[in-house]
């Protein structure tokens, strides 16, 4: 029992390190927005999961940053349009945050209403679903 404990103690340093790591790239060299980098890791510890929404173009371009590279096929989902625009999916708790590169637009969903399929995104239009009911 213990040593369970230790090895999720252990998965969840490892996860936060990593999401850490995928902000930093965010905010760094896609969007270049120190102040929003700032304000997400101030809650890295309450973050579940990250996923990267792309072209092509950005997916080869994350694919070479050394401190990601190995992580970037598990948790980045390609678009069929050929927009530039990135989005970051942040996973906490009850809730889904999508930040977009383009817009500085922050798009907050409850979870159990992010029905949105990642493996089948068209455009980032599809992660800009709002339903007045939800």
């Amino acid at each position: 029992e213990n040593q369970e404990t230790n090895i999720e103690l252990a998965r969840n340093k490892l996860n936060m390190l990593l999401n850490k790591d995928f902000i930093d790239v965010f905010f760094e060299r896609l969007v270049q927005d120190d102040r929003r980098k700032r304000y997400w890791l101030k809650f890295i510890d309450k973050i579940n999961d990250i996923k990267f929404v792309g072209n092509r173009a950005n997916y080869r371009y994350l694919k070479n940053i050394e401190s990601i590279s190995k992580f970037v096929d598990s948790r980045y989902k390609t678009t069929r349009r050929n927009q530039s625009t990135c989005a970051l999916i942040i996973y906490s708790k009850d809730f889904v945050f999508v930040e977009f590169t383009d817009t500085g637009a922050l798009y907050i969903y409850k979870y159990q209403n992010f029905n949105i399929n990642l493996n089948a995104i068209s455009a980032m239009e599809d992660l800009k679903t709002w339903s007045r009911y939800k």
